[in-house]
């Protein structure tokens, strides 16, 4: 990835990374966790992925490819992986401090997946071409927990694509980057922003964290109206922080939603 679209995380909370993402849609985060965190998550996550049936509660979302739910305990909650202080100032920087945790899941490649179809995760909020003038109301955080590259796959993005109305002509104009991540890089990537991941021609899964973050007045609809995607106990809210309490406030709306 352009070294222009790269911040450490030491810098993530800066104005400098914040207008950067506002103007690209995307960032790459270096080490944004250890290695040795990486490969716990890997562990854990294969468990899940292992004991989880064919038809478990999942979204499918390309050939081979689903994002499934992640127990927000054990490996999974860990602050360092949802709210690192760094993180936090960036989105209070990009929201104003009002935000919340939309999911904590796993999107899964599996061998032999195809690429993805172009997308965006979200249109945007009026389907109006003013869409594109709006501030961020939603982000994704993926990382990665094998290498991302063009054997293994990564996903591709068409950086500025969220200031683009036509996807057509935002495509057909080239322009994408296929980010190469090691395990423990990060990235952050708009919902308008035009996306899909590469084919894995390797003979392993090619999972990756997917947490999504948002205004917390935006409710994605189109992905979460009935999967639950941020498994969360709920009977232990009040012991949380109050800071925790507002990222995970989404748990709460989910299960009264008829969600599994």
């Amino acid at each position: 990835m352009a070294p222009e679209l790269t911040v450490d995380r030491a810098k993530l909370g800066s104005a400098h990374a914040v207008n950067l993402y506002n103007q690209s849609g995307c960032l790459k985060l270096t080490e944004f966790i250890s290695r040795a965190k990486v490969d716990r998550l890997a562990k854990a996550v294969a468990a899940v992925l292992a004991s989880a049936p064919a038809d478990a509660s999942a979204l499918r979302v390309g050939d081979k490819r689903r994002m499934l739910p992640l127990p927000i305990q054990g490996e999974f909650d860990d602050p360092d992986i949802y709210a690192p202080d760094e993180l936090r100032t960036f989105l209070t920087g990009l929201y104003g401090g009002k935000h919340v945790l939309n999911c904590f899941t796993c999107v899964n490649a599996e061998p032999g997946a195809a690429d993805q179809h172009l997308h965006r995760d979200y249109d945007g909020l009026f389907a109006d071409k003013i869409d594109v003038f709006c501030p961020s109301f939603a982000i994704n955080l993926f990382i990665p927990l094998v290498p991302f590259n063009s054997f293994n796959g990564t996903t591709r993005l068409w950086p500025g694509s969220h200031r683009k109305p036509d996807t057509d002509d935002a495509a057909s104009s080239g322009g994408f980057i296929d980010p190469v991540l090691e395990p423990g890089d990060a990235l952050l990537v708009d919902y308008r922003l035009m996306h899909g991941g590469t084919a894995n021609h390797s003979v392993a899964n090619r999972p990756m964290l997917c947490l999504a973050y948002s205004r917390d007045w935006f409710f994605d609809n189109r992905h979460f109206n009935v999967l639950n995607p941020l498994q969360f106990d709920v009977a232990g809210f009040s012991s949380r922080s109050p800071t925790d309490q507002q990222l995970f406030a989404r748990a709460k709306i989910y299960p009264q939603m008829g969600n599994t």
